[in-house]
């Protein structure tokens, strides 16, 4: 779910919105297909509600971030999303660091 990535923070900041985005359309596509109230049994819709709240809380502070946002704030979003698995917030942390170049080794003379 997570795309492949050049490592600059615009490409990271835009793969994070779409993330929210998704998910946030997958919680609207439950509740739209939630089946019609049975009484006394529609214990589930009220947490589908939240989550789709709890993710529209998300976008709203990720874009209150700005257009142009640092690795640094990026990974700091990402540390306090809560909508993100432990397994997605690894692979875009993952993203914020550059990756190590080879070390090459001289033989001396």
């Amino acid at each position: 779910m997570i795309p492949p990535h050049d490592g600059t923070a615009v490409s990271i900041q835009d793969d994070i919105r779409a993330y929210l985005e998704a998910k946030k359309r997958e919680a609207t596509l439950d509740i739209r297909n939630y089946p019609q109230p049975i009484a006394g049994c529609d214990a589930q819709i009220p947490l589908l509600w939240e989550r789709r709240d709890s993710l529209v809380e998300d976008l709203t502070r990720f874009a209150a971030l700005g257009d142009e946002m640092s690795k640094e704030v990026l990974a700091k979003f990402v540390a306090t999303c809560c909508n993100m698995t432990s397994e997605d917030k690894r692979k875009f942390t993952s993203r914020f660091i550059a990756p190590k170049s080879p070390r090459v080794r001289v033989a001396a003379e």
